[in-house]
């Protein structure tokens, strides 16, 4: 286990002294047991083992395990040590590995730091940085661990959530500019070129928008601003979470172009200056192409991250946390509606959207529910599964959703009972058996359906 790793590399950082204490050199002595014991367990299972040494062996792995966690006690706080050391490096400019893997490491031991008030406070404090990576693994930690929280940490934790689960592949670009024109132009020239287009006309409110949902992956700001100067608002920008490292580029008027570029072109703080009258074509060439295709590969790793955030919402939902959770809900209908989102996206956060029951969400799960070429199986049992929650807890009758939802609510749920596939069959017989009904409704429904008799 990498965990003893990292505490005896913590120790090093927190402690005065650069001595190992016994106690972590047993810690990873005990971790390695731990590690042995479970590797041979799962041959001995793969290779049909006796059985009495299959028994014999748990019990033994137990036992160390147990042996390992009690030696990890001790060195909780000072990991949480160790963590805040790396936190102070990473805001002086360091790299975010060590933050990063000393998290996970804190989220792997479970109840010893959701019982230790210095290893959360720790966490807690990795939700102040500018990393945005950071912030979601710290999130994700204290949603899985849930320790006690005030209302503004509880709130800070759902909204990186919420962020993670925004569409990683979705490029969105704002434009800040005074200038009618230049914000049709670029708002034609952004869509053209595949981006969503945010146009404001203040630079304050630019700068308010440069760091709420979505996230934006390109900043456009003229020249000619008003409020403020161009300097003087990319350091807004740069100070600003969720803009400190968006590429920001500078549209300047034809004729200046060649001073604009000496005033603000700074690769290495990705500003860059581009005309007014730039083509479509020039634009991607010179400043969008990267932005696609970073967007292209980091999709992958981003929709993995997505797929825990909602897990983690899922999990404080099923929790009962007295948090307010409904922020997350314009993030979570987005991804469960998106046909190119995976499946380990879509399916948790159906079951994120069951418990937040209104006329909206029910609509949208029903657009996910009847489309059956572009929504897998598994997908469409998720969201007949939410309607019949939201339904049972809300009490709209079958009438109601058809008169205000969706029309063909009936028609969707009737023809799954006589689907091939059994999931949708059951899903949609506890679905329909949630629903109110009236003698009317269940008598047209069998005159047009004969479902209910064959």
């Amino acid at each position: 286990m990498n965990a003893d790793v990292f505490l005896r590399r913590s120790v090093k950082a927190a402690a005065k002294t650069r001595e190992v204490r016994p106690w972590a050199a047993l810690a990873s002595n005990r971790a390695a047991h731990v590690r042995l014991y479970r590797e041979t367990l799962a041959l001995m299972k793969k290779g049909e083992g006796k059985e009495e040494d299959i028994a014999l062996l748990e019990g033994q792995a137990q036992e160390i395990e147990r042996l390992a966690q009690s030696v990890r006690r001790l060195g909780v706080e000072r990991m949480a040590s160790g963590l805040l050391f790396s936190l102070n490096l990473l805001t002086a400019g360091g790299s975010p590995a060590s933050v990063l893997e000393l998290i996970n490491e804190l989220r792997d031991l479970g109840f010893l730091v959701r019982e230790n008030p210095t290893a959360v406070e720790a966490l807690k404090s990795c939700l102040s940085v500018r990393n945005q990576l950071v912030r979601f693994e710290a999130s994700s930690a204290l949603a899985l661990l849930r320790p006690p929280m005030d209302a503004q940490t509880a709130a800070e934790v759902i909204k990186n959530l919420s962020l993670t689960i925004a569409d990683p592949g979705a490029r969105v670009a704002l434009i800040v500019s005074p200038d009618d024109d230049v914000r049709a132009r670029f708002t034609a020239l952004l869509d053209q070129n595949g981006f969503l287009p945010l146009a404001v006309e203040s630079v304050w409110r630019g700068i308010a928008e440069a760091s709420v949902f979505p996230p934006k992956h390109i900043i456009f700001l003229d020249s000619n601003l008003i409020e403020l100067g161009v300097p003087e608002t990319i350091e807004y920008l740069r100070a600003t979470r969720g803009a400190a490292e968006v590429p920001i580029v500078v549209v300047s008027r034809a004729r200046n172009e060649a001073r604009d570029q000496n005033l603000y072109r700074k690769p290495e703080n990705k500003v860059d200056v581009v005309a007014d009258t730039i083509s479509a074509a020039d634009l991607r060439a010179k400043v969008l192409d990267p932005v696609v295709k970073q967007a292209q590969d980091t999709r992958a790793a981003g929709e993995v991250r997505a797929a825990r955030a909602a897990e983690s919402i899922l999990g404080l939902l099923d929790a009962q946390v007295s948090y307010d959770l409904s922020p997350t809900r314009k993030s979570l209908v987005m991804a469960a509606s998106d046909n190119n989102r995976p499946d380990t996206v879509r399916i948790p956060a159906c079951g994120c959207l069951s418990h937040f029951g209104d006329e909206g969400v029910l609509k949208n799960l029903f657009q996910v529910a009847k489309d059956k070429e572009r929504s897998s199986v598994a997908v469409r049992v998720a969201a007949i599964r939410a309607i019949g929650d939201i339904m049972g807890r809300s009490g709209f009758s079958l009438s109601e959703v058809k008169s205000s939802v969706s029309g063909d609510a009936e028609k969707i749920l009737v023809g799954y009972l006589t689907d091939k596939e059994k999931a949708l069959r059951v899903e949609a017989a506890r679905t329909l058996g949630k629903a109110k009904w009236t003698p009317e409704l269940f008598l047209d429904v069998e005159a047009k359906n004969g479902a209910f008799t064959q």
